[in-house]
């Protein structure tokens, strides 16, 4: 599975080959035994998908309650079109699991997001054409 690639993403913020680069010593140095921990948060409207880091740790089981299962072997993996930061993924909740087997299956893309939380150093500037906020480098997950 891709974590994050450069370029614009969804949550309309550019990354840097640089700050996809600079995560994965983060993400490494968090990963348990079973490997790094994936969340799935089911419960937002916001156009960016993430839900608000109050909410996410407002769970009585706190972030874990999320989880739907473990990324491991993660890897920078450089493109022609950019930087990629990839995993397996060992899925152990089942509905996610039947919504990307079907997923899968029929050739489409899911219907689910998942997402990092990482902070980094931003900036405003141009990328490919377009002006916006860029990520230049991630700090801390």
């Amino acid at each position: 599975m891709v974590l994050i690639r450069s370029g614009w993403s969804a949550n309309g913020v550019y990354y840097t080959p640089e700050a996809v680069r600079s995560a994965l010593p983060l993400l490494e140095s968090d990963s348990g035994p079973q490997g790094l921990a994936i969340a799935r948060y089911k419960l937002t409207d916001r156009p960016d998908g993430h839900l608000p880091r109050r909410l996410r740790l407002a769970k009585v089981e706190g972030p874990a309650g999320n989880v739907v299962g473990f990324a491991t072997n993660l890897r920078v993996v450089e493109l022609s079109e950019g930087v990629e930061l990839r995993a397996d993924f060992w899925c152990t909740e089942p509905d996610t699991r039947t919504l990307l087997l079907a997923a899968q299956e029929a050739q489409v893309k899911a219907p689910l997001g998942m997402s990092i939380d990482l902070d980094g150093y931003i900036t405003e500037g141009m990328a490919e054409g377009r002006r916006g906020v860029l990520c230049t480098k991630f700090t801390r997950f």
